[in-house]
């Protein structure tokens, strides 16, 4: 089996880290890989531009290294992570409905549910978002975005439009009573509870 990449525009980093991602995948969870010297024949490159691809896969939990023991792939790699992000004040002030307590607890039960019976986590977190009405996602979110901690994003009441932010949104995100790219909404007369 040969590795050896075909550059073309990308960077021979971003080459060499998706070779690698796609040998862990294809290897699977605990896999151990072949050692750096190895790598660096296979793959026709140097120990540093080697190195800052494993960083990269480091970062986003897909590899790890051990000293002196080599390069693993993560036990973790087909787990799902999706970030559920709520807007704080939806729950506490002058937007607080028990609507929203049971949008939150429905969610909850869900995530409960899925957690035992697939390979996802889901994380919530409660913000505060930027008073911005094209993205309001607030800065920690946007880096745990860029890192790819998640692999789906539901957001309800922040939102999310890429605008003029720099986050990387190549992940989906679903919007929920904000805007965004990807929105769910109610249709008031379907649900029979509203006449204009």
């Amino acid at each position: 089996m040969t590795l050896k990449p075909q550059l073309k525009a990308e960077t021979k980093v971003e080459v060499i880290y998706k070779l690698l991602r796609d040998l862990a995948f294809a290897q699977g969870p605990s896999a151990k890989l072949p050692t750096i010297r190895h790598l660096c024949d296979e793959l026709g490159t140097t120990r540093v531009t080697l190195s800052e691809a494993l960083n990269k896969l480091e970062a986003e939990q897909i590899l790890y290294r051990k000293e002196r023991q080599g390069i693993f792939v993560s036990p973790t790699i087909y787990h799902k992570s999706i970030g559920i992000i709520f807007d704080s004040s939806l729950l506490a002030g002058p937007a607080a409905s028990p609507i929203w307590s049971m949008l939150w607890i429905s969610l909850e039960q869900e995530a409960l549910q899925r957690t035992s019976y697939r390979d996802e986590i889901c994380t919530f977190r409660f913000v505060k978002p930027l008073n911005n009405h094209i993205n309001s996602l607030p800065p920690e979110i946007v880096e745990m975005i860029e890192a790819r901690k998640f692999h789906g994003l539901l957001s309800i009441g922040i939102n999310t439009l890429q605008g003029n932010s720099n986050a990387d949104m190549s992940i989906p995100c679903v919007t929920f009573a904000a805007n965004g790219y990807w929105n769910i909404t109610l249709d008031t007369k379907e649900l029979g509870g509203w006449r204009p």
